[in-house]
């Protein structure tokens, strides 16, 4: 077994290898690493097309929006149950 020191300039002297291989490879391609890692992300990743509110939606959203604040207290927070129950009066003047 190394001693401490050998054992830190084997560790050390193996990281600045493959730190030259790493730059060497970006070197290669005119592109740094950072920037490589975020085209490649881009490129995988498809764009999401994000869905349009139905009118059924809309209207259950405006029926929310309304009744909230008579299920909230003071402070803006919930009452006991208050979100399931102000859901349930938003579904319920939707079917009006």
């Amino acid at each position: 077994m190394d001693c401490e020191h050998c054992y830190e300039l084997g560790v050390k002297a193996g990281v600045a290898s493959m730190m030259r291989q790493t730059e060497e490879h970006g070197t290669k391609s005119g592109l740094d690493l950072k920037e490589r890692a975020r085209l490649t992300a881009l490129d995988e990743t498809p764009e999401k097309v994000k869905r349009k509110p139905t009118a059924a939606n809309k209207k259950y959203s405006k029926a929310f929006k309304k009744l909230a604040p008579q299920f909230k207290k003071k402070n803006g927070s919930w009452k006991m149950n208050g979100f399931k129950n102000c859901s349930k009066a938003s579904h319920k003047m939707c079917k009006k």
